[in-house]
């Protein structure tokens, strides 16, 4: 369990740092058209659409995801970050984890270890 904080300690520590990099960027208004997003990701709270989707690990929001990559919606990313935080931190085996963020062309990315989180 003391893993498993670290762990959430850190991966919020990442995406404040990595979020406030962001923050200097002028978004992309939405259409008129944009629908809220309406798909609820399980143990989440109802939360405004501007928001986004929560990333929920063990009840506890980590951060919102608001924007698609290609296909995949919001709700998908905020979901499939969060199986993947959870899988990391269930495996008893891995032990001094190494956070990283790599600049690319898309943006940046959060690695734990090897396995891509963001």
């Amino acid at each position: 369990m003391k893993q498993f904080r670290i762990l959430v300690s850190i991966l919020i520590f990442a995406f404040a740092v990595l979020s406030s990099a962001c923050a200097t960027a002028t978004p992309t208004p939405a259409p008129s058209t944009a629908q809220p997003l309406t798909t609820p990701v399980p143990g989440a709270t109802a939360v405004p659409a501007a928001l986004g989707s929560p990333v929920v690990v063990n009840g506890k929001t980590l951060f919102y995801i608001r924007a698609r990559v290609g296909s995949i919606t919001p709700e998908d990313r905020a979901r499939i970050i969060s199986q993947r935080i959870e899988t990391i931190a269930r495996n008893p085996f891995r032990t001094n984890l190494q956070v990283k963020a790599v600049d690319s062309d898309a943006g940046t990315d959060l690695y734990i270890e090897n396995d891509l989180i963001l």
